[in-house]
């Protein structure tokens, strides 16, 4: 069992049904998830495929991403915690503590 961070291409063929990469995103998160192992969001990846979602929705004429149903997924990532935010990873995977201090001036 591993954590597994998601990368917004990822992120962006799951939520938007038209991708090309719609189907084997989903086939790879419904892998990973069935072989026990942690899907990651980190909150600058969620943002990334926001972004891109945005981008597709405003050039896109046929078949756009649905932003409304994308931001109320992802809006319920955050609410249910499910989204880490990289500061506090950073702090968690470096062992360090807001007591660290830097020891080295520039």
């Amino acid at each position: 069992m591993a954590e597994v961070v998601l990368d917004a291409n990822v992120i962006v063929a799951i939520l938007y049904e038209a991708d090309s990469q719609h189907r084997r995103a989903r086939e790879l998160v419904d892998r990973l998830e069935g072989a026990g192992d942690s899907l990651v969001l980190l909150d600058f990846i969620v943002f990334e495929a926001l972004s891109v979602l945005c981008r597709r929705a405003s050039e896109r004429k046929t078949t756009p991403p649905d932003l409304e149903k994308a931001v109320a997924v992802m809006r319920g990532w955050f609410d249910a915690g499910e989204v880490r935010f990289l500061s506090r990873e950073s702090e968690r995977l470096g062992g360090c503590r807001r007591s660290c201090q830097f020891r080295h001036r520039i």
